[in-house]
């Protein structure tokens, strides 16, 4: 593997771990749960409600996309990803019922986190040189556990 291809295989890995990281956003719901119970007084079911379908939605939309990965490559889906996730969760900022929650956070933010779940792990592991490949998948994963310590500070 020459340097430039080292270099590019760095990137990707960093890309990647980056978007793992991101994607970590899902479980930021305990956050924000606890905020929707104490300003607008929803009981526990409305507030789970919500994470409940973004799991679902992340799920569907891994299995969606992932053709769309193997036709189009990643470019095109972290885009998608990230104006997904983006999206919804600007619009769960305007939010005030669990109905709306639902659609906002449950299923556009699902959907696009489900979207960089997809593209993260295939994009580390073509770039990455093959005796190595056991550095690739550890890193992105500890790209997606690291927001647990950032969720604390």
């Amino acid at each position: 593997m020459n340097n430039s291809s080292k270099s590019k295989a760095g990137g990707m890995l960093f890309a990647a771990t980056a978007i793992s990281f991101l994607a970590g956003l899902l479980y930021i719901w305990s956050v924000i749960s606890q905020g929707l119970t104490t300003t607008y007084g929803w009981n526990g079911i409305q507030t789970s409600l919500p994470y409940t379908v973004s799991l679902v939605a992340m799920v569907i939309s891994m299995a969606i996309f992932g053709r769309l990965y193997d036709a189009k490559g990643p470019r095109i889906c972290v885009m998608l990803s990230g104006t997904l996730t983006g999206l919804g969760l600007v619009l769960s900022g305007f939010v005030h019922s669990p109905e709306m929650m639902i659609v906002t956070f449950g299923i556009i933010t699902g959907a696009g986190l489900g979207f960089a779940s997809v593209t993260a792990t295939p994009m580390a592991l073509k770039w990455y040189a093959p005796q190595k490949k056991e550095w690739s998948p550890g890193s992105f994963l500890l790209g997606s556990r690291l927001h647990l310590y950032f969720i604390h500070l």
